[in-house]
């Protein structure tokens, strides 16, 4: 198997032990202990070594649902600050992109974060609302990141199977990119919450907050877009009170999250401020949620991806009636 073979013998030479005790143990804990268990088995080798055995089973997961993942996480990147980085911009008065790149709202760094922050600040300094995103893994990269073997197994198995989409999709498909991420988030969330059902039960809590904050979240990100769209029509007097209130309930979301990967995007203080650049990231994965939660939900994964062409036609047909 070529997966990762070569790279992970050079850089984990050392990481042959593993421990099934620990698994066992794991098994009879809940979802946050286990979590504070795996993040902190991460500093060992030993903790690298079966998150790669745990990203190779999820792979393969995916692969058995019919993804294609082309050369898509078969290296390995154990540098610090190993993320991936796309900068938003917009324009004050509406939530409009001020970035045209090929039809896309964002730049793309790639793991520059001095670059995307230059670029940042150039894009302040001309008057527009800015967002830096910087992510643990990218659809068009080979390689597994530190940051995405020290995420939680859950949000882990989220990101390889909705990156995985992503490269299935541009190697066999032809999908508008307002349905692109909705269809990936789709298999993500739901790929991982069947990927631990069959594989490691103990996960599946994990798995399914993560889904659930992300339904919470996506309401949340519609409400406001709405709020702010209206507003705009109305001379955008009100702007700064919405954001403010914004804010202040995306906070609460994070902050009450059952979800401890999201949970800890509060309590690490990750969460960006809010602007018309941070919902026009946003609104890429919501806009047309509804609709293709609706149409996969009526079949399994593997069915849709065995013979995606008279869904996709329907999605394409509409998703523009979508509010």
């Amino acid at each position: 198997m070529r997966f990762i073979r070569g790279v992970l013998f050079s850089a984990l030479a050392s990481m042959f032990l593993y421990s099934c005790s620990s698994e066992q143990e794991m098994s009879a804990l809940g979802s946050e202990e286990m979590y504070r268990q795996e993040t902190s088995s991460l500093e060992s080798e030993e903790g690298y070594d079966q998150r790669i055995r745990d990203i190779e089973a999820i792979r393969r997961f995916g692969e058995d649902l019919g993804l294609q993942y082309g050369y898509a996480f078969e290296e390995l990147d154990l540098s610090d600050g190993s993320r991936f980085y796309w900068v938003y911009a917009a324009h004050k008065d509406t939530i409009e992109s001020a970035i045209d790149n090929k039809g896309y709202p964002y730049l793309f760094f790639g793991k520059d974060k001095t670059a995307a922050e230059r670029k940042v600040k150039e894009l302040k300094e001309e008057g527009y609302d800015t967002l830096l995103i910087g992510r643990t893994a990218h659809g068009n990269s080979s390689q597994i990141t530190k940051s995405l073997l020290e995420t939680t197994l859950a949000h882990c198995a989220y990101t390889i199977l909705h990156e995985g989409f992503h490269n299935h999709a541009r190697m066999f498909l032809c999908i508008p990119g307002e349905l692109e991420e909705e269809i990936a988030d789709y298999i993500g969330f739901h790929g991982a919450i069947e990927f631990f059902r069959r594989h490691k039960p103990e996960f599946v809590h994990e798995a399914e907050a993560l889904l659930d904050h992300w339904s919470e979240e996506a309401k949340f990100v519609k409400k406001y877009h709405n709020l702010l769209s209206e507003c705009y029509k109305n001379g955008g007097a009100d702007r700064e009170e919405i954001f403010r209130r914004a804010e202040e309930e995306r906070d609460t979301l994070y902050r009450n999250s059952k979800s401890k990967y999201f949970r800890d995007k509060w309590v690490n203080k990750e969460l960006p401020r809010i602007n018309n650049a941070y919902f026009i990231q946003k609104w890429d994965y919501v806009e047309n949620r509804d609709l293709v939660s609706e149409s996969l939900g009526k079949n399994s994964i593997e069915d849709y991806l065995a013979s995606p062409w008279s869904v996709n036609a329907y999605l394409e047909q509409n998703m523009r009636t979508v509010k």
